[in-house]
């Protein structure tokens, strides 16, 4: 009886394995993708850059998403984009610069809208060499041969889809590592894609719409 029992599991176990990695990774991320759509996200982040003889640079921030749109604060930056208008505050300036931001724009500002920009302009493969069982790690290749970026990594668990690190390799050995930490699902989003004009009265504006 017991050998049957460890036969059955071992069965149970390999078609469980066998319907998770029957998954590809245009799968995976496009779920990752829908979630991110339709539930908002809250992170905190950092973002490191290193390339050969260069110190390397770090900057930590915070920033709630839902689709496209977005509230990002960095430094002595805010950004909001409401899915057509970003508002850019600097403190250190008191300037705020208002625009219709192009894709490029986006991905700049917001790490995480870099992965709905890259999803169609890139061949998808599972990273081999990735051997954590509870998160799924994909690589995008740019079909843009010409492109400066060679490969961009992302992580995200299976549990829940909440994404946990992007790494972006670039010609020149240069590497750019965001970490996600305090990941939160499902965040009110009521009036935080918009920046608020009245609450900086002596800011300079300026609107490049």
């Amino acid at each position: 009886m017991k050998q049957i029992r460890k036969i059955l599991l071992l069965l149970i176990a390999n078609i469980i394995a066998t319907v998770v990695f029957a998954q590809s990774c245009e799968e995976v991320t496009d779920r990752l993708l829908d979630k991110i759509n339709t539930t908002a996200l809250q992170t905190d982040f950092n973002i490191s850059v290193t390339e050969p003889e260069t110190k390397s640079l770090n900057y930590s921030g915070n920033m709630l998403m839902k689709g496209k749109s977005f509230r990002l604060y960095m430094l002595s930056v805010q950004a909001y984009y409401n899915g057509t208008t970003m508002w850019v505050y600097d403190s250190d300036i008191d300037e705020i610069n208002i625009s219709t931001p192009t894709d490029a724009d986006l991905q700049e500002t917001n790490p995480l809208i870099l992965i709905q920009l890259i999803r169609y302009n890139c061949r998808l493969h599972f990273t081999d060499t990735f051997k954590d069982r509870t998160q799924w790690s994909v690589d995008f290749y740019p079909n843009n041969k010409y492109s400066d970026v060679l490969k961009y990594t992302v992580q995200f668990r299976r549990s829940d889809l909440v994404p946990t690190r992007i790494i972006i390799n670039e010609i020149h050995n240069r590497t750019t590592t965001i970490i996600l930490s305090g990941q939160k699902y499902g965040v009110d989003t009521t009036g935080k894609f918009e920046l608020d004009t009245g609450k900086y009265p002596k800011a300079i504006i300026t609107d490049l719409r």
